[in-house]
């Protein structure tokens, strides 16, 4: 099962490597396949590296989406976390 949401990132430097971290390892704890989209870019969104080449800004919206059995609770929980500015 497929499902996406859009999220601004509020985070004062955006996703750097701090927040890029800590959402991939946020993602890391679903099985789905989790992307983050970004002004027509892709990224792993259980790879720090894959996160930053993205170069988001604070005030910035993305996109993630995930597929596979677990696809809503993990975009639900990504989205909070992004909104809760890489808080649990």
């Amino acid at each position: 099962m497929k499902r996406e949401a859009q999220v601004v990132v509020t985070d004062e430097v955006g996703l750097h490597v701090r927040t890029a971290a800590a959402f991939a390892g946020e993602a890391q704890k679903y099985d789905s396949k989790v992307k983050v989209y970004y002004k027509g870019k892709a990224a792993d969104a259980k790879s720090m590296l894959s996160i930053m080449t993205l170069g988001v800004k604070c005030g910035e919206q993305i996109n993630i989406m995930a597929d596979g059995t677990d696809a809503e609770k993990a975009v639900e929980h990504l989205k909070r976390f992004v909104e809760n500015n890489f808080e649990n």
